[in-house]
């Protein structure tokens, strides 16, 4: 009959290390100590039958057989069987010399890398911003006025050179041609009513420059001459700035004919111990908006002479 406690093994007979009934003990291998009160098969103290092939020795708890490939535990109740291999203390792995491996004398430590690291960042840094300043682009501050870039002028068919100051004006013909000149400046004149004078000065004095150019006009053709503004902004000869005045008038023809209310806008600029001064007549129109404020007709008509006139030294 098998042992209910072990169905998988076989029961007890000669010969054999297992016995059955209650008080049936695995025999221990030789050399292991036995259990009190228990001598295996037989009477006390007679001798234990062999181990069988490949037991390593049996647990001192329940007796279970091991093997010498089995673990530390009791594969039946988990008792220690074994005891734990000491751990090695002391040991240490063998090191390479650094002679022995080529250029380890010449590696960085941490320290170093660091410093290497920040400073070859310091140099990029460095060097972006000299590549950013040197490109970096210029401002030129020109506070009221602005010309712009030109390069060579571009000479009119038609001009007028003036020989005692050196200017040049140069003007569209048609509408308008050479109506009288004298050593200082010249008449463009479109028709009776537009016409522009333009005259030059030595010295600097603009002011001076507008008010002799008013006082010239002839006061039977142009009465009734009344301030409209002291500012003409904008107010330029050939690019260089300069200052202006704005009148309204009665023109009155020399050779009879009705009156007609006109816009004198006078304008001079100073430059090289040289005055220039430009005065266009032109009818008063305040019914267009492109007119205002002054209502001084056909003002682009005058913009090519004022823009074109060239001074001394300029190209």
């Amino acid at each position: 009959m098998s042992n209910p406690n072990f169905p998988n093994f076989p029961t007890g007979a000669a010969g054999s290390p297992w016995t059955s009934g209650p008080s049936a003990s695995p025999a221990p291998a030789p050399g292991w100590p036995v259990p009190s009160g228990q001598h295996g098969p037989g009477q006390p103290g007679a001798p234990l039958p062999p181990a069988p092939p490949g037991t390593a020795g049996f647990c001192t708890h329940c007796g279970t057989p091991f093997a010498t490939t089995s673990g530390p535990f009791c594969r039946k109740c988990g008792n220690r069987v074994r005891t734990q291999a000491p751990v090695a203390t002391n040991y240490t792995y063998p090191t390479m010399p650094a002679s022995w491996v080529p250029a380890a004398h010449r590696k960085l430590g941490h320290v170093g890398f660091i410093f290497a690291a920040v400073g070859a960042l310091a140099v990029i840094v460095v060097a972006i911003s000299a590549a950013a300043v040197a490109n970096k682009p210029t401002t030129s501050y020109c506070h009221f006025f602005c010309g712009p870039q030109v390069g060579s002028r571009l000479l009119g068919q038609t001009a007028y050179d003036n020989s005692k100051f050196g200017y040049r004006v140069e003007y569209e013909s048609p509408p308008f041609s050479v109506g009288g000149q004298n050593a200082s400046g010249v008449l463009l004149a479109a028709n009776q009513s537009n016409f522009i004078l333009i005259t030059a000065e030595s010295g600097g004095d603009v002011a001076g420059a507008i008010k002799t150019a008013l006082s010239d006009l002839s006061s039977n053709e142009f009465q009734d001459m009344q301030e409209v503004s002291s500012v003409v902004p904008g107010a330029e000869i050939g690019f260089i700035p300069g200052s202006g005045v704005v009148y309204n008038a009665s023109l009155v023809p020399a050779g009879g004919g009705e009156a007609q209310t006109v816009v004198i806008v006078c304008m001079a600029a100073s430059n090289g111990n040289m005055t220039l001064t430009a005065l266009a007549v032109a009818p008063q129109d305040l019914s267009s908006v492109s007119q205002l404020p002054f209502g001084f007709a056909n003002a682009t008509l005058f913009d090519f002479e004022v823009s074109n006139t060239i001074w001394p030294g300029q190209s």
